[in-house]
């Protein structure tokens, strides 16, 4: 997640150096990170000071992490949304797979030669990033003095906005058997022609760069894709999304300076891999 944090000062400095320290204290820092699923803080005022809440109540938020807080914020309601923005997610697959030369033929049977093929599932050589970069992150919460020495509330607050989503190019298409792949028990093996003596029609047929089906049975042999088709789809990726909801009841004692604290949480999760 990006922080854009502007530091400023207040001091009294003679001489360039001390202006220019001063100028360097007032430039905005950007810092990269994020805590992946689990925010570092609840509420925008936890948010802002790295996830601190558990000791110091501040706002409505603070049951997420510590119930008992919600008997020092009086009554009260937070609303809040947050832009969350993680850091690029993506990946580079590499050309480093295994592969097999295999003998191959043009449409017309005219021309003989050979092709490698890779020795199993692969990812096309590329860089892939995700889209859906912005998520927006709700909370809420609402708090009420019932007496000098109990208060109850509720609060809403979710989690998630490291979900992916790959859209240009079927990411898994590869990880479909090869055109008559054969197949042992259930397993494809690496050899991604049939078997046969090349006299007897085993070459793979290479029609504009691609492999073309080659549907003939071949006698004693499973074919793990006999039509060539590959079944994977766009977009591909996975999305987490849990909303949890809290009923806070706090009770004061020592004088009003202690209290305890228990909140019932309900959660709403969903996920979805694609």
């Amino acid at each position: 997640m990006y922080h854009f944090v502007s530091m400023m000062m207040s001091w009294s400095f003679k001489g360039s150096l001390g202006a220019a320290l001063a100028a360097c204290a007032a430039i905005p820092l950007i810092a990269s990170a994020t805590n992946g699923y689990a925010p570092h803080g609840w509420g925008t005022k936890s948010k802002a000071m790295a996830g601190v809440a558990t000791a110091l109540p501040q706002d409505t938020l603070v049951t997420a992490t510590n119930p008992a807080g919600m008997a020092f914020v009086g009554t009260s309601m937070d609303i809040g949304i947050s832009f969350f923005s993680p850091s690029a997610r993506g990946y580079q697959a590499n050309s480093d797979f295994g592969t097999q030369s295999v003998p191959a033929t043009d449409p017309t049977g005219a021309s003989n030669f050979s092709v490698d093929f890779p020795t199993s599932a692969f990812i096309t050589p590329g860089r892939y990033d995700s889209d859906n970069d912005w998520f927006l992150v709700p909370s809420f919460g609402y708090n009420r003095v019932l007496n000098d020495s109990s208060t109850i509330g509720i609060a809403l607050y979710g989690a998630g906005g490291m979900n992916t989503e790959y859209t240009d190019t079927p990411v898994w298409e590869n990880f479909a058997p090869a055109p008559n792949q054969q197949v042992v028990n259930g397993v494809p093996v690496v050899a991604t022609n049939p078997p046969l003596p090349i006299d007897q029609g085993g070459r793979v047929i290479i029609d504009n760069g691609a492999p073309s089906p080659v549907t003939d049975p071949v006698p004693g042999r499973d074919h793990g894709n006999p039509n060539a088709i590959l079944t994977a789809t766009t977009p591909t990726g996975i999305s987490l999304e849990q909303l949890f909801i809290e009923i806070p009841y706090t009770y004061r004692f020592g004088d009003g300076k202690q209290a305890v604290g228990i909140a019932p949480v309900f959660a709403l999760q969903s996920f979805e891999a694609r």
